[in-house]
């Protein structure tokens, strides 16, 4: 790919982003000030959050201004003024893990699910610089390939849109090893609680990808992206007898097999798909197809859950909607 292209695809993917965007009020975890001219907030107010109430002790620095007259009323005794409690809202950093391996190059309707992986990491992204955080971004696969240190999400955004395209060209043995994830989260390596984005498609997942990524979710507040496409949820309906079928699997391998009809549509019995299957070896039907996926997308799910991340599921056929669900649930945890 050259770099024209790699520059349309990326325009793309930032015209889809400001199409997608919502008018979220994300809170700043920026310091707040006394004068406006220092800076300008998406909310009005001192962009502090309300933190309780206590009585007016001008000892203490209480402000004549945050007496609360209504609080003052219910809840003091012996006419005493309670004024209103604030605190700085916690700082949020955003890691963004982006899986670029094989498994993720793949897609039926005009769109890898890399591609759309890179659009939501380029969602995070644009969330952090709306509300002026930082931002790091790692993408890997059997490794992390491009690493970016904690930096402003404004000058992260275009060279990380760039690194997720090209990136995913690099990755052309796929591996069932797995362990770029651990690796991955541990060169991330964010003291601080903050929120961590991971968009993968977990294909090539072993035991210590999922350990690492349970105890990501033990010490921040971390959402999984799980990148799908149609292809491999469904077949296509076909007729009887049935048609050859072939695809790459997860480790990029050409696999090929008989779809034969649904036992529902009465053209055939269950002895028939035995005789199919002594014919041509592999035998399914789209209902089993569709079946075997739904099972393993609940065994992933389940494992999400154990590790104690937000689960969120993406199509590369439902592009707008990815963008729109995954804008929410980052704004979400931006007001944590």
């Amino acid at each position: 790919m050259n770099t024209d292209q790699t520059t349309e695809i990326v325009q793309e993917l930032m015209a889809s982003l400001a199409a997608g965007a919502l008018e979220i009020s994300f809170r700043s975890a920026l310091p707040a000030y006394s004068f406006g001219s220092q800076r300008r907030g998406q909310r009005k107010g001192p962009g502090l959050e309300h933190h309780g109430f206590r009585e007016y002790d001008p000892a203490n620095g209480d402000q004549a201004s945050h007496i609360d007259p209504v609080a003052s009323a219910i809840e003091s005794e012996d006419d005493a003024y309670v004024v209103r409690l604030y605190r700085s809202p916690p700082l949020t950093c955003l890691t963004v893990l982006l899986d670029v391996g094989l498994s993720m190059n793949q897609g039926t309707v005009g769109t890898f699910k890399s591609l759309l992986g890179a659009l939501c990491a380029g969602c995070g992204i644009k969330c952090a610089e709306k509300i002026k955080d930082k931002v790091s971004f790692i993408t890997f696969a059997d490794q992390p390939i491009t690493i970016m240190k904690m930096a402003e999400a404004q000058r992260s955004l275009m060279p990380a849109l760039f690194a997720a395209v090209e990136d995913r060209l690099l990755a052309q043995i796929g591996s069932s090893i797995g362990g770029g994830l651990s690796i991955a989260l541990k060169t991330a390596q964010q003291r601080s609680r903050g929120v961590v984005l991971l968009v993968s498609d977990f294909a090539n997942m072993n035991e210590e990808d999922w350990e690492a990524l349970r105890y990501c979710g033990l010490k921040h507040d971390t959402i999984a992206v799980f990148v799908q496409d149609r292809r491999e949820r469904e077949l296509p309906c076909v007729p009887w007898p049935g048609m050859h079928y072939s695809l790459q699997d997860y480790q990029g391998k050409a696999i090929s097999f008989w779809v034969a009809p649904d036992n529902g549509q009465g053209k055939f019995s269950a002895w028939f798909l035995q005789v199919l299957r002594r014919i041509f070896g592999s035998v399914t039907t789209a209902r089993e197809y569709s079946e075997n996926f739904r099972r393993y997308e609940e065994s992933i799910l389940e494992r999400l859950a154990d590790c104690g991340v937000s689960p969120l599921i993406v199509s590369t056929e439902a592009q707008e909607k990815a963008v729109h669900e995954l804008l929410q649930l980052l704004a979400s945890k931006a007001r944590l």
